[in-house]
């Protein structure tokens, strides 16, 4: 006689459970090999750059492997987005995939700025090919994003300079009023036409200047000047002493570069 049993369903169980090295994602399991602290760097080549302290690195081949984590991964490597920044007033502007070069030269400039610059508001960090406005214009910044163009990286400039103008002109717009008028009577901005009156409408009645789009606006001049206070701290106390005195009492060693503390 035909006996006929019924399925039974077996169930398998690892001897071991699952290592933390392995993270589920949008497409599956996947692998990470790196201990608490670090993150895996594929295989790159990584273009010559100059570090936030003016040390210049040559370009060479990295093998795929671990690397640790600079101060700055925990917020901002998720913040190193792809595509154009939302509602970004550039249409015709492109994106571009970020290198792992890139990726990793931006995540060490983070590191490099004061946090006192680094605003938790900026959403996202984004690597778009060049400026529709200006050629050479290596970052621009819209609604808390910020997009770094090509010019940026290749050795010729800093990024972590590039990225601290971007952050200065979000960390004026985040002032207080009484602040940005206080910054504004300082840099000798016409106080009295602050009130009610866009940017545009202000004149700048200091005689010299870092750059010479610091004309432009309080924003822009604010941002030039923060740039210089970090990075060519020299340049502003020749071109607005009062500005770097105005500087040093508003921010004292909050605002200094990590690597120069």
């Amino acid at each position: 006689m035909l006996i006929l049993f019924p399925p039974v369903l077996f169930l398998f169980f690892p001897l071991f459970p699952m290592s933390s090295a392995f993270a589920k994602t949008g497409k599956g399991i996947k692998h990470n090999p790196c201990p608490s602290g670090e993150h895996w760097v594929r295989a790159h080549n990584q273009s010559e750059y100059t570090r936030a302290d003016g040390t210049r690195v040559s370009g060479s081949h990295h093998k795929a492997g671990c690397r640790k984590n600079p101060v700055s991964y925990a917020v901002w490597s998720d913040r190193l987005k792809m595509g154009l920044p939302l509602n970004w007033e550039f249409k015709n502007e492109k994106s571009k995939a970020w290198t792992e070069g890139e990726k990793e030269e931006t995540l060490e400039a983070l590191s490099e700025l004061p946090p006192l610059l680094l605003n938790e508001i900026v959403s996202g960090i984004y690597r778009l090919k060049a400026s529709a406005q200006l050629t050479e214009n290596p970052a621009a910044n819209f609604q808390n994003q910020i997009a770094l163009y090509d010019s940026a990286f290749g050795g010729k400039l800093n990024v972590a300079r590039v990225l601290a103008h971007e952050f200065a002109h979000i960390f004026f717009r985040q002032m207080a009023k009484p602040e940005q008028v206080d910054y504004a009577i300082a840099a000798e901005w016409e106080a009295t036409l602050w009130n009610g009156l866009k940017d545009k409408q202000l004149t700048l009645n200091r005689k010299d200047f870092v750059e010479y789009d610091s004309q432009n606006s309080p924003e822009e001049d604010f941002a030039n000047n923060i740039e210089y206070f970090l990075f060519n701290p020299k340049t502003l106390k020749e071109k607005s002493p009062q500005l770097y005195v105005w500087m040093s009492k508003k921010f004292g060693d909050k605002l200094r570069l990590r690597s120069l503390k």
